[in-house]
């Protein structure tokens, strides 16, 4: 089943305001009541399959082996460094291989085949693809080095969402006319607020969480917390409003 066409066009609102908790440690960390969102990172994901051969473990020369999981173990390992590295330049940046598929998954056989799931998010979208490239470039070259085949296939491109700069000014003003502490930062995660992009200006406005934690039994705000955000949210609808 389809979805039909959107009820609203571009224009027909004037502002979205969401309010969110972070989902993650910056505002807590640095003492922060109120994160003013600039934006939203974008996201693309890759499914990779590797193959290689299934031998006995016990019986197998390690120089005869095609072990796709060494080769997985490989492209893992480069992700997180080369991510890391370039993390210190843009902390929005991070990618993680939060998948992955074994086969046959037997302590007494090679692995033959591994499937994982890679995903790279950044607020740079061009910085995404160039880091992508490279790392399946090296990748690849491991692959045939170790006489195992691969396959990519790119699931989905998302691109960065930047936030209006006059909706972020009412936040900063409102959080200011409270008294309240304010810090701007990207939001990691996905939110309504990217797809209301394309009707209207839009921003968003982060509260604290507990040690960052999201999405699991864990998540809790303080009652003052939410509180704090609340009052903001009604500030910058009514700075929008009268502007």
């Amino acid at each position: 089943m389809l979805l039909g066409n959107a009820l609203r066009g571009a224009g027909s609102i004037a502002a979205f305001l969401e309010l969110h908790i972070e989902q993650g440690r910056v505002l807590e960390n640095e003492g922060d009541a109120i994160g003013v969102v600039s934006g939203i990172v974008g996201i693309s994901q890759y499914k990779l399959s590797i193959v290689g051969q299934a031998d006995h473990a016990g019986t197998t020369p390690m120089n005869l082996r095609r072990d796709a999981m060494v080769c997985a173990a490989y492209l893992i390992n480069n992700v997180h460094e080369a991510a890391s590295l370039t993390s210190q330049s843009d902390d929005s940046f991070v990618a993680t291989v939060g998948k992955v598929n074994v086969f046959p998954n037997a302590s007494n056989s090679i692995p033959e085949i591994v499937e994982m799931e890679l995903e790279i998010r950044g607020k740079d979208y061009n910085k995404v693809q160039e880091f992508v490239s490279s790392v399946m470039t090296r990748f690849k070259s491991k692959a045939m080095d170790m006489g195992v085949s691969v396959t990519v296939e790119n699931c989905g491109e998302k691109e960065p969402v930047f936030f209006d700069a006059n909706i972020m000014g009412a936040i900063e003003k409102s959080t200011n006319d409270l008294g309240l502490s304010s810090a701007r930062l990207f939001s990691g995660a996905g939110h309504d607020a990217a797809y209301m992009a394309n009707l209207a200006p839009v921003g968003m406005i982060f509260v604290p969480c507990q040690s960052g934690r999201s999405h699991c039994p864990e998540e809790s705000i303080t009652p003052e917390q939410a509180e704090a955000g609340c009052l903001v949210l009604k500030g910058s609808l009514k700075e929008i409003d009268a502007s």
